[in-house]
C-alpha cells in the first residue's frame, strides 16, 4: 500500500512538474514573440522617422524609405541646398514569414533622389538582412496626408494555435516634413 502511494505522489509531482515545464517554454515563446515584435517595429519607425514625406512608398508585402545616414551612422549635407543628402533605400520586405531588410546605395546621393522603388522591386540578391521570424502580417499604411502619419501593423506568432504564442503591434510615425 506505501509503495502505491509513492506512486501516485510521485506521477502527480511529475505532471506538475511537466505542466511547469509546459509554462515555461509557452512564456519564454511569448518573450521572444514581443522581444523580435518590438525591435522589428522600433527599426521600421525610426527609419521612417529619419526620412522624408515624398520618399516613402509602400506595397503589399513592404514599404522602402530614402535614409540619410551613411554605413558609420553620419550624414552629409549639400552644401549648396543645406540640405540632406540621401544615401540609399531602406526596404522592410515580408517574404513567407520574415521581414527582411534590403539595401540598394544611391550611386550618386543627392538631396532630390527622385521617387522611392516599389518595396517589389528589390530582388533577394541585394544586401539582406532578416530583422523578424514568425511574421504572419506586415503592413505599413499611410492614414494622414497632413500631418503625415504612417501606421505600422504587425503579427508576430500565430494568434490562433495554441501551441505558438502571437502578438500584434501597432504603431504610428511621422516621416521628417
Amino acid at each position: 500500500m506505501a509503495t502505491f502511494l509513492v506512486g501516485l505522489i510521485s506521477l502527480a509531482a511529475f505532471k506538475i512538474l511537466l505542466g511547469g515545464t509546459q509554462y515555461l517554454k509557452l512564456n519564454q515563446l511569448a518573450i521572444d514573440a514581443q522581444r523580435s515584435g518590438l525591435a522589428l517595429l522600433s527599426e521600421v519607425g525610426s527609419g521612417i522617422q529619419s526620412t522624408r514625406r515624398g520618399l516613402i512608398t509602400r506595397g503589399p508585402n513592404g514599404v522602402v524609405f530614402a535614409s540619410p545616414f551613411k554605413e558609420d551612422g553620419s550624414v552629409e549635407f549639400d552644401p549648396v541646398d543645406s540640405e540632406l543628402k540621401w544615401q540609399k533605400w531602406i526596404c522592410f520586405y515580408l517574404d513567407g514569414e520574415e521581414v527582411t531588410r534590403r539595401e540598394r546605395t544611391l550611386l550618386l546621393p543627392s538631396s532630390k533622389p527622385g521617387p522611392a522603388p516599389a518595396p517589389s522591386s528589390f530582388a533577394a540578391t541585394e544586401v539582406s538582412k532578416v530583422m523578424g521570424r514568425e511574421v504572419t502580417a506586415f503592413s505599413v499604411t499611410q492614414i494622414s496626408a497632413t500631418p503625415a502619419l504612417w501606421s505600422i501593423d504587425l503579427t508576430v506568432g500565430s494568434m490562433t494555435d495554441a501551441t505558438r504564442y502571437g502578438i500584434e503591434l501597432h504603431s504610428e510615425v511621422g516621416p521628417r516634413n
